[in-house]
């Protein structure tokens, strides 16, 4: 999913010269630390990818094969028992373990006997992170161990992720670290206030009637549901659910209408080239990642006007029927999101994205999820609607879920303190029973 630029390391060990120190320094560190004397370095890679503070992190994918393995069988495919490991390069910490096929030739194991205490023990030595205060316990199976980030105990958002499995030997097989672990310094330390009965104009705003599709009965079915959304702590400000995505776009919501169309032909779709060339130099001068730049005014009307030709060429017959809402970077290209001007209660609304060459400013490819809708074009409504919102709201409200959690703001660039507004529920809209959301 993120930009790689791959080497060989067969080509490269001619001349050993050709190799960085740096890149040296990390390869022999990880096969002292995890112990891999019978495996030899296949393949690395350097890749690059945003986090949620805006910050560049270049990482170091590396590819061990065992030792008896020289090449791959299949293309694009690792032999079973290899190591894929990736390492960040500027802190030095492992960001993942996968031993392939859940097999591995390391002959110590990491693990006396797989316990919480001595997974503890590693995660804490691993990532100076703190049992409790920065990450709790979620799943303990057999072989298996799930963490994530907390403040204090608190949930956070987005929410970090640690995960480790062994053999019965107690070998690793996997381990990783995904998203933020906070620390003091990024938190804004508060006592929970909120209360459902103070919020209830919002609760009420994030009540939707819904239609979910059945298959099964070859209908959709009417059911009032929580939109999920985060609400500060003194009620007053509300953070959308998906925020990864919110904190790096830009909201247009401009209605697009026209009266002359172009000339209809054929839209040549350009193929996304996602692979850019990522080099240790880039690394080490921890060069910003071109998507981390902000959208200027003069690629906002640029692509406004782009995405404005494309429609009466694409689309002729549209006008007025799109809303671009918004602009977000995402691997050297600007995605322009847009929304059908007129909204249902279906579960899944029309939605297009339009993919905008950042250097060249021009319309590569589209997404029209129109497939998906013309799904159930033909599947039939119930009843009339009979259960009024204010009554499903009565109905509902006891299982509704204000959950705190320490959500990241962007604007303040740290976190803060919310309520998850959520519910596994809903009401049936015609015959006004409670209904599992899961379930539908």
């Amino acid at each position: 999913m993120y930009n790689k630029d791959r080497f060989s390391f067969f080509e490269i060990v001619k001349e050993v010269i050709h190799i960085h120190t740096k890149i040296k320094e990390i390869v022999n560190r990880t096969k002292e630390k995890y112990n891999l004397t019978n495996y030899h370095l296949y393949e690395y890679h350097i890749y690059r990818r945003i986090n949620i503070y805006n910050e560049t992190e270049y990482h170091l994918s590396m590819e061990w094969f065992p030792q008896h393995i020289n090449e791959r069988i299949e293309e694009d495919l690792n032999p079973e028992g290899t190591a894929a490991i990736e390492i960040n390069i500027h802190t030095g910490q492992t960001e993942s373990i996968i031993f392939v096929g859940g097999n591995t030739y390391v002959t110590e194991p990491v693990f006396k006997s797989f316990c919480l205490d001595e997974t503890v023990k590693f995660i804490e030595a691993e990532t100076g992170l703190k049992f409790g205060e920065q990450f709790i316990l979620t799943t303990e199976e057999k072989n298996r161990v799930h963490f994530q980030s907390v403040i204090n105990g608190t949930s956070v958002s987005p929410s970090g992720q640690i995960e480790i499995e062994c053999d019965s030997k107690g070998r690793l097989l996997h381990y990783s670290v995904y998203n933020p672990f906070p620390t003091k310094d990024q938190v804004k330390i508060e006592n929970y206030s909120l209360k459902p009965e103070s919020v209830k104009s919002i609760i009420l705003n994030q009540l939707k009637l819904i239609e979910f599709p059945s298959e099964k009965d070859q209908k959709l079915i009417p059911v009032y549901g929580i939109e999920e959304i985060f609400i500060t702590n003194n009620g007053s400000t509300t953070i959308p659910f998906d925020l990864l995505k919110s904190n790096r776009e830009i909201t247009i919501d401009k209605r697009l209408k026209w009266q002359d169309c172009c000339q209809q032909n054929k839209f040549e779709r350009i193929p996304l080239n996602f692979q850019k060339e990522i080099t240790i130099e880039q690394a080490l001068a921890s060069e910003p990642h071109p998507d981390a730049m902000p959208i200027t005014d003069v690629e906002k009307k640029q692509c406004e006007s782009l995405v404005d030709d494309f429609l009466r060429e694409v689309y002729p017959n549209d006008s007025e029927k799109w809303v671009l809402r918004t602009l977000h970077r995402d691997h050297g290209y600007i995605y322009a999101t847009l929304r059908s001007f007129e909204q249902s209660n279906q579960i899944f609304q029309r939605k297009l994205l339009i993919m905008i060459e950042s250097k060249t400013l021009k319309v590569h490819n589209y997404m029209d999820n129109m497939p998906l809708i013309e799904l159930y074009d033909s599947y039939e409504r119930t009843d009339p609607i009979k259960v009024e919102k204010e009554t499903a709201y009565e109905r509902l409200k006891h299982m509704i879920e204000l959950k705190p959690t320490y959500v990241y703001d962007d604007k303040n660039q740290q976190f803060i303190l919310c309520g998850k507004l959520d519910s596994e529920y809903g009401i049936h809209a015609v015959t006004g029973e409670i209904v599992l959301l899961n379930d539908l």
